[in-house]
């Protein structure tokens, strides 16, 4: 009797620990279950920089510092603006990516004022947080040697500056106030004559981001400025568009 009872033990007991792992491995595969075994390990991502700008009006040559262009605004109206700058250089990688930038609108429905954010140049305070390459390869012709994405975003916190009738002056103080900002550029075309970039009619409106973008449409750019200085405050200005003058290009990162 006292063999049938230690039997009976020892079958429950396997009988449970099958029971055991049957539930681990259910419960393993149910969605949104994080703590499996991990997958394999995603290819690591792609590091390169940008530089952005026109054409220099003293010298003639394309210095990286001002473009020019037109652009339609996310809720109607027009904006003209100039941008201009670096990201990624000397590196694009944390703990703190290098990088310069300034965005002025002229004129248009947002008025005048002068955006501005970097890591050396820029007012203290003011920073680039993270730089993100996607959409590989390139396009080509792009760079020497050819790019190595078609895409780029980066974001960080910058200040305004000579603010001048605009409907900005509500959430702003010129120099005093910080604001998130994040910047969103393709490098698909290269300048024609008089730097112009054509730009066919079937390009979306809203550019690539997230899918793979189309080598025949001109260069893009976004930028979106946030009330404060954090991610999930509030937009309160934001333009997008084809360039129509000027060149942006993305890099293999310096070595």
């Amino acid at each position: 009797m006292k063999r049938i009872l230690q039997f009976s033990k020892k079958y429950y007991k396997a009988i449970a620990q099958v029971g055991l792992l049957f539930a681990a491995i259910l419960i393993c595969i149910s969605p949104g279950y994080s703590s499996c075994p991990p997958s394999p390990p995603c290819p690591p991502p792609l590091e390169c920089r940008v530089t952005g700008g026109g054409v220099d009006v003293f010298s003639g040559d394309w210095d990286g510092s001002m473009a020019w262009g037109r652009f339609k605004k996310l809720f109607g109206g027009w904006d003209r603006y100039t941008f201009g700058g670096q990201a990624g250089a000397p590196t694009g990688e944390q703990p703190q990516p290098y990088g310069e930038w300034t965005h002025h609108n002229q004129s248009g429905e947002s008025g005048s004022f002068v955006f501005h954010a970097g890591t050396a140049s820029a007012p203290e305070g003011t920073e680039i947080d993270l730089i993100a390459c996607s959409d590989p390869p390139g396009c080509s012709p792009s760079g020497d040697p050819p790019s190595p994405c078609k895409q780029i975003d980066f974001e960080g916190v910058g200040t305004f500056k000579n603010i001048k009738d605009s409907p900005l002056e509500v959430y702003v103080v010129p120099g005093v106030t910080f604001h998130w900002f994040e910047v969103h550029i393709e490098d698909l075309g290269e300048p024609g004559k008089n730097g112009r970039q054509n730009v066919p009619g079937w390009c979306p409106d809203e550019g690539h981001a997230g899918y793979e973008a189309d080598c025949d449409c001109a260069d893009f750019y976004r930028i979106t400025i946030h009330e404060a200085d954090n991610p999930s405050s509030d937009i309160i200005y934001e333009v997008f568009g084809y360039i129509t003058g000027g060149n942006l290009q993305i890099h293999h990162p310096i070595q």
